[in-house]
């Protein structure tokens, strides 16, 4: 796997030597014997990518293709695998060049060459050998389009997907500020641009100093403090112990299920309406059968608490937040 190529060619044809030589000419004659045996020394080689496995255990993420420098030459291992199994996986396309070291007998790639600076892809054309115009995936999903960079800072760590994704370890200012987002809504072009609220679908931000935090402003308000800014079209937790309030044990109270808290209401509103429906029959009975004021003001409040029950979306419950 590892090669090497010459940098000087002999240069002794054009160092001659008299029969009796002179200092001069037996120096030159060295140096060209040294300049002839120098060469460049290359431990990894571009490799060319036809073809992604991704249905196999054991071969899932290796790729097949041809070298660039020799495309006759073999792959050892018979598919060149990633050489990290675990941790951060970064999966080529069929077009994209990997980097290729050779190790016990077998042929690893290292990641994607960042021929074009692109994030969606660096699929290359134009070979000095010819190869067939390349499909990025067999079924069809995987498309070729701009997909933005996140503009980035000196000491960041950024892990940003092929399709919009992004995590972002970054400082805003002196104070940490992690960003993981999603979605760019198919933005044409390349120029960088901020993972911020605007530019993203979904997003979650963490800060440890919002008075500082000038990046993503969330309701037009100003972030103060340690917070946890969520932005979506819906929030939906799964779990058997959501707490939400203070973070002292004893000041946490427990959450009301809407649908339970509306039967008692129902069965309270009922009891209600059954006193002032009894209440009135008592006073008309009294008054012979004649309206009063009493019975007027009691039916104009049954008629209140009878719309109250029969109204679809009460104002004790919530068709955004909902509990389980």
């Amino acid at each position: 796997m590892s090669y090497r190529t010459k940098n000087k060619s002999e240069l002794t044809s054009t160092n001659p030597l008299d029969r009796l030589a002179t200092p001069l000419q037996i120096g030159r004659y060295i140096k060209s014997i040294i300049n002839g045996s120098l060469y460049d020394y290359h431990e990894t080689e571009a490799f060319r990518v036809t073809e992604v496995i991704t249905d196999t255990t054991y071969d899932r993420g290796s790729v097949l293709g041809q070298f660039t420098v020799d495309p006759n030459q073999p792959i050892l291992g018979d598919v060149v695998r990633p050489l990290f199994g675990n941790g951060i996986l970064q999966v080529p396309v069929a077009g994209e060049q990997v980097a290729v070291i050779e190790f016990n007998g077998k042929h690893y790639y290292i990641g994607v060459v960042n021929t074009k600076g692109q994030v969606r892809e660096n699929i290359i054309t134009g070979l000095p050998f010819p190869l067939p115009n390349l499909s990025p995936s067999k079924d069809g999903s995987f498309k070729r389009k701009d997909v933005k960079p996140i503009k980035i800072s000196e000491g960041c760590t950024l892990y940003e997907g092929r399709f919009g994704q992004s995590i972002h370890l970054d400082r805003n200012k002196d104070n940490d500020a992690p960003v993981i987002r999603i979605g760019v809504r198919n933005q044409e072009g390349t120029e960088l641009i901020d993972d911020s609220f605007d530019n993203s679908d979904s997003m979650i931000v963490l800060t440890s100093d919002g008075e500082k935090f000038t990046k993503n402003k969330f309701e037009d308000t100003k972030i103060n403090g340690k917070k946890i800014l969520l932005k979506s079209d819906g929030i939906f937790i799964s779990s058997n112990d959501v707490r939400l309030g203070s973070s002292v044990e004893n000041d946490l109270e427990p959450v009301v299920k809407g649908n339970e808290l509306k039967k008692i209401i129902d069965l309270l509103l009922d009891s209600a309406i059954s006193t002032k429906q009894a209440e009135v029959v008592t006073k008309l009975a009294v008054s012979g059968g004649a309206p009063t004021p009493e019975t007027v003001q009691l039916g104009t409040e049954i008629t209140e608490l009878e719309s109250i029950k029969a109204s679809p979306v009460t104002q004790y419950l919530s068709n955004t937040v909902k509990t389980k």
